[in-house]
């Protein structure tokens, strides 16, 4: 288990806003992450399995870090779902590093593996502290960046058929980025951006990238510069 207390990690980002647009016709009212959890799950259809959510941020992968592990919390804590926290970028390892696990296999060793089923995903599975929080990490190498769509929607699959939500950060910063991969299997994608700081421009490209790369829906959310601030030490 990681020496990394995740209740440490996540209690800050109730200060963040989100702002939902899931599709036509969506509210768009602002609130708490809690609150974002909640118009997550009411407005994914479930289908019988897990939701998924690609998270990257416009600018700063560790904002969108910080997003994720968030998400995370509300979801298993006030709402009672199991979440897998999948760090999908490639060559960022940002997340795998914040929980401590940034020398374990984890993705990259399964997308190499022929068969993703319940027993390859939890042979590298991590816990957390929190028992409905687990992590899948990066993995080791860099692996290959023409993986096919196949291995990560079966990969998916697997996760999708354990887990009430599987939360993949992602980075649109890193070109090439696995997280990419992703937009086009994931039920939704959200674009992080930070108030007073992220540019219009950002969120437009960043937005467009996430279509392009066959994300159907993308939800902006804002997060507080003051909480960013101080989680950045300035």
């Amino acid at each position: 288990m990681s020496d990394m207390n995740i209740r440490a990690l996540l209690g800050r980002g109730r200060e963040w806003l989100g702002q939902m647009r899931l599709g036509a016709g969506a509210d768009n009212s602002a609130g708490s992450f809690s609150l974002l959890a909640l118009r997550l799950e009411r407005d994914l259809p479930r289908q019988g399995r897990g939701r998924s959510i690609l998270v990257a941020a416009t600018d700063d992968d560790a904002v969108g870090v910080e997003a994720t592990l968030e998400l995370a919390w509300c979801l298993a804590e006030e709402l009672g779902h199991s979440v897998l926290l999948v760090d999908g970028a490639l060559d960022v390892r940002a997340l795998s590093a914040a929980l401590g696990h940034a020398e374990q296999p984890g993705l990259v060793e399964l997308l190499d593996t022929p068969i993703h089923d319940q027993a390859t995903l939890r042979s590298v599975v991590q816990p957390t502290l929190h028992e409905r929080i687990a992590v899948l990490p990066h993995g080791n190498g860099a692996g290959d960046r023409a993986t096919r769509a196949e291995a990560i929607r079966d990969l998916l699959a697997a996760a999708c058929n354990h887990y009430g939500f599987v939360l993949v950060h992602g980075s649109i910063l890193v070109e090439g980025s696995r997280s990419m991969a992703f937009s086009s299997l994931v039920d939704a994608a959200l674009l992080i951006a930070v108030e007073e700081k992220t540019t219009l421009d950002q969120v437009t490209r960043g937005q467009r990238l996430l279509n392009d790369c066959g994300a159907s829906r993308v939800a902006l959310v804002l997060a507080n510069p003051q909480h960013v601030r101080r989680s950045n030490g300035r």
